[in-house]
């Protein structure tokens, strides 16, 4: 936590829809989703020393992250059986479902902090970076077709 931390997720969504110029004969529309998410960090609420609404914050953005992490490793799996993947247990989750495990090529940019001071968070992040960057998805074109009347 610092000066400059909003102490929240930002996600900002886009649905994007496109058809063809010579769609005259062919009616189909290509339908996209474009998510931008910016995660707060997790910290340690004994390095940061807050209290108050500012710990009552941190505690959910950590309960979040935590469950984010959760789906992550289910997801890795890969093959595996990995079961239920409990992306309902989170708005944010819910909300990124698509995006995580679905029809989707997702980049994932994981920030860290050269400090030594920071190297718990920095080692968590890279492990969380390394299990999402297993994760395979099976991407295809997403067309609409209209019917005629």
């Amino acid at each position: 936590m610092n000066v400059r931390s909003s102490r929240s997720h930002t996600i900002f969504r886009m649905v994007i829809e496109s058809k063809g110029k010579d769609s005259a004969l062919d009616d189909a529309i290509r339908v996209s989703v474009l998510n931008l998410v910016d995660l707060a960090g997790s910290e340690r609420i004994a390095k940061t020393g807050a209290g108050g609404v500012r710990l009552k914050e941190g505690k959910h953005i950590n309960k979040s992250l935590m469950i984010l992490g959760n789906v992550i490793n289910k997801l890795s799996d890969g093959a595996k059986q990995r079961g239920h993947i409990p992306y309902r247990d989170s708005k944010l989750t819910r909300i990124l479902q698509p995006a995580l495990g679905g029809n989707a090529k997702t980049s994932i940019i994981c920030t860290v902090a050269p400090e030594e001071v920071h190297i718990e968070e920095t080692k968590g992040t890279l492990q969380f970076a390394s299990r999402a960057k297993r994760i395979t998805n099976c991407v295809q074109v997403n067309e609409v077709g209209l019917a005629l009347s």
